[in-house]
């Protein structure tokens, strides 16, 4: 199962793609805050709220001042505490608030671009994050995850990303999500993944599953924060 990280961003195509036909269709019949809005809510249940979760756990965790072992438990606590509430609120608003800058104020080829793009390298950036990552357990997804994931995978999923990015340009024509890729958010996103790796050793001693959807859901946000910034 392992190995499947390799493949993390073709998941993200077919999330990016569902993403993008929603924002053409859906701009047809609604605003662009209510095609946001319910863009938000299919990205949501495409996951099974399962990132969500994992995301929850992970600031509740960190919140904590106990120490390493006590902030495992909080994590594996099925509770949700203050943190947790705090960090899907803004997760769920700042999605919302990013999808309806780029709906807004970009053309339709750039605005379906990022759509599509966002989530194969939020997908990419935790096969970074798995490469770079030790898991704080010898069992669970993040033992699975980072014990297989090496520089094959890391190469493999470079690969399908950099592909992604020229398939958005063969299709819509447009060079500037080419270049805002390129230029600035692949290097942001592969140090923002090195960085979230070794802050997650220190903190917790290392990653588990929750980490990984807390990555993804932290991850999309930055993508559509720096291409907001480009705009």
């Amino acid at each position: 199962m392992g190995q499947t990280t390799a493949v993390f961003p073709v998941v993200g195509i077919f999330e990016g793609i569902i993403l993008a036909v929603l924002c053409v269709s859906l701009l047809q019949i609604f605003t662009p805050e209510t095609t946001a809005a319910l863009i938000v809510t299919v990205l949501t249940l495409m996951n099974g709220v399962l990132h969500m979760d994992g995301l929850a756990d992970t600031f509740d965790a960190i919140a904590s001042r106990g120490d390493k072992d006590k902030r495992l438990s909080i994590m594996k606590d099925s509770t949700i505490g203050v943190a947790g509430v705090v960090a899907i609120v803004l997760d769920i608003l700042l999605r919302y608030v990013f999808i309806r800058e780029v709906l807004l104020f970009t053309e339709v080829g750039v605005r379906c671009s990022i759509l599509f793009l966002s989530p194969v390298i939020a997908r990419w950036s935790m096969v970074v994050f798995a490469f770079y990552s030790v898991a704080v357990k010898k069992e669970g997804l993040g033992q699975i995850f980072t014990s297989h994931t090496g520089t094959r995978e890391v190469i493999v999923a470079s690969l399908i990303a950099i592909l992604s990015l020229y398939g958005a340009y063969i299709f819509t024509h447009q060079v500037q999500p080419l270049i805002l890729y390129f230029a600035l958010i692949l290097p942001v996103m592969y140090v923002f993944s090195f960085l979230s790796a070794w802050f997650f050793k220190r903190v917790i001693g290392g990653v588990t599953g929750d980490s990984f959807g807390a990555m993804y859901e932290v991850g999309t946000i930055l993508v559509l924060l720096m291409s907001v910034i480009w705009m």
